[in-house]
C-alpha cells in the first residue's frame, strides 16, 4: 500500500493519533490458528454462554447487554478476555509501538453506556 508523502511525514514526526477500533485484533491468531472472532461470532459465543441458545440475529450490543442482565457486566468481560487473552499479535500488530503516535485512542464498547 502507498501512503500519501505528507501522512508519511505526520507519522515521522508523531503527529499522528493512533484511532484503534474493535476490528483492531483481526489478523491475530491463537497457537492452534484460530482468529479472533468478529462480531457476529462474539455475539453468538455469548448468547450460547449466557443466554442457552444461538442468536444469529440480533447485535452484538443487544446480546452483550442482554448477557449482562442475566449475569452482570464483569463476568461477561472475563468470558471475552478470555476468548481475546490467548491470541498472538500479527506482524502488523507488533509494528504499531515502533511508530511515534501523538496519541493512541480506542473506541468500541460492547454496549452503549446506560444514563441513568
Amino acid at each position: 500500500m502507498d501512503l500519501p508523502k505528507p501522512l508519511l511525514d505526520a507519522i515521522a514526526d508523531g503527529n499522528l493519533i493512533l484511532f484503534l477500533g474493535a476490528g483492531a485484533s483481526v489478523g491475530s491468531i491463537t497457537e492452534d490458528g484460530q482468529g479472533a472472532p468478529a462480531g457476529p461470532k462474539l455475539a453468538k459465543m455469548l448468547s450460547e454462554k449466557f443466554l442457552g441458545y444461538s442468536d444469529d440475529s440480533s447485535s452484538l450490543a443487544s446480546i452483550a447487554e442482554y448477557a449482562q442482565s442475566e449475569t452482570d457486566l464483569l463476568t461477561v468481560q472475563t468470558y471475552i478476555k478470555e476468548i481475546f487473552e490467548p491470541l498472538n499479535p500479527a506482524p502488523f500488530h507488533k509494528m504499531i509501538p515502533s511508530f511515534k503516535w501523538a496519541g493512541v485512542l480506542f473506541t468500541g464498547t460492547l454496549s452503549k453506556p446506560k444514563n441513568y
